[in-house]
């Protein structure tokens, strides 16, 4: 099982049920966040160094095997030999890539590279300023803990 789908079904499992849909829409667990940069940039690298995007999708969906990234990247590649060229047309919003994900792949219009690039960087910004704001806000209330402890 890959870490894209552990941490896709964890993020589900974890948040409380009105929750659920603002995650697949504009929220990502940073977690999930950095499996989906992980994704993108291994798009974006085998795109610009010249990979067919049929070819690039085959090796991330081998990648992926077996979770719903798979699934979904399996998906798009079938789109894409049954003659929908445009990502937009090709990549529809599931439960492993968010809406948010195929906007900014999609926006890079012809330069796909650059598209999985944009969101594979945005992904990794996200990902480090949840990580951030987790460490910084549970920080004053660990080091209050280890002083009740050891005074």
């Amino acid at each position: 099982m890959s870490l894209l789908s552990e941490l896709s079904e964890l993020s589900e499992l974890s948040l409380p049920l009105p929750f659920r849909a603002l995650d697949t829409a504009t929220d990502v667990e940073p977690s999930l966040a950095a499996a989906l940069c992980s994704v993108a940039s291994a798009l974006a690298l085998l795109l610009r160094n010249g990979v067919p995007l049929d070819h690039a999708l085959a090796l991330v969906e081998r990648m992926e095997n077996g979770t719903r990234a798979g699934t979904e990247i399996s998906t798009w590649r079938q789109r894409l030999a049954g003659g929908h060229g445009k990502f937009s047309d090709m990549a529809q919003p599931g439960r492993a890539f968010p809406p948010l994900f195929i906007w900014l792949v999609a926006h890079g219009r012809e330069d796909l590279a650059a598209g999985f690039q944009r969101a594979a960087d945005m992904y990794q910004t996200r990902a480090t300023h949840r990580a951030e704001l987790l460490l910084y806000s549970a920080l004053p209330e660990w080091s209050q803990t280890l002083g009740m402890i050891f005074s």
